[in-house]
């Protein structure tokens, strides 16, 4: 090879080597480009390798709502919602918008809630029936733990009064004729009875 076609031969090379590069910076470039394009849609759909819906994120109108909500789905091996994250609108629980998680189970309900409302966080512990049995939640007043009996109904709740007091009240079967209170006045602790509130001891 004469020393001409040799510089000849290694200056292609250079060049060859200089497009490679060039076209490795388009590449990457192009790839940048796309991760800043938006895709717009009503909903997206993830499904398995055997077609089964197993995620899905979009637009619903809530129970008894007028306005849009985002959530996000997502879906055991048989299709079942399994566990649920949105944003609540008008309709859900008032006016004032939130965000949510409900957890399911097999048969389609509701097992957990939580949510942030006007009052801030609130959790709800549901039976197989769909009755809230358990409700730790949080009002103008300050925290407020609910037990419930299987039918939904208030059977003991601990929470701070009007006057700022803590207070353990005992009902019957959510019938508040039928209820026991134990509190802490100016006075000191005390036990009431019934609806009127008869003390039934008190500390000396």
């Amino acid at each position: 090879m004469t020393p001409e076609l040799q510089a000849l031969t290694q200056r292609l090379e250079e060049i060859e080597k200089q497009v490679a590069h060039l076209a490795a910076l388009v590449v990457e470039q192009s790839d940048t480009d796309a991760i800043k394009h938006t895709v717009a849609a009503q909903s997206f759909v993830v499904r398995d390798s055997e077609g089964r819906r197993r995620a899905e994120l979009g637009m619903v109108i809530p129970k008894d709502g007028v306005e849009e909500a985002p959530w996000l789905g997502l879906f055991d091996a048989d299709e079942n919602l399994r566990a649920c994250v949105g944003v609540a609108g008008n309709g859900k629980e008032g006016p004032i918008e939130g965000p949510w998680i409900e957890l399911y189970d097999a048969r389609g309900n509701v097992g957990l809630e939580i949510e942030i409302g006007e009052h801030g966080p609130s959790l709800r512990l549901f039976n197989d029936e769909g009755k809230a049995t358990l409700a730790v939640t949080t009002s103008e007043l300050g925290p407020c733990v609910m037990v419930k009996n299987p039918n939904g109904e208030e059977s003991l709740m601990l929470h701070t009064s009007l006057a700022g007091a803590p207070e353990l009240l005992i009902v019957d079967n959510g019938r508040h004729g039928n209820q026991l209170k134990l509190t802490i006045d100016d006075n000191g602790p005390c036990l009431l009875l019934g609806k009127d509130n008869k003390v039934f001891w008190s500390a000396p």
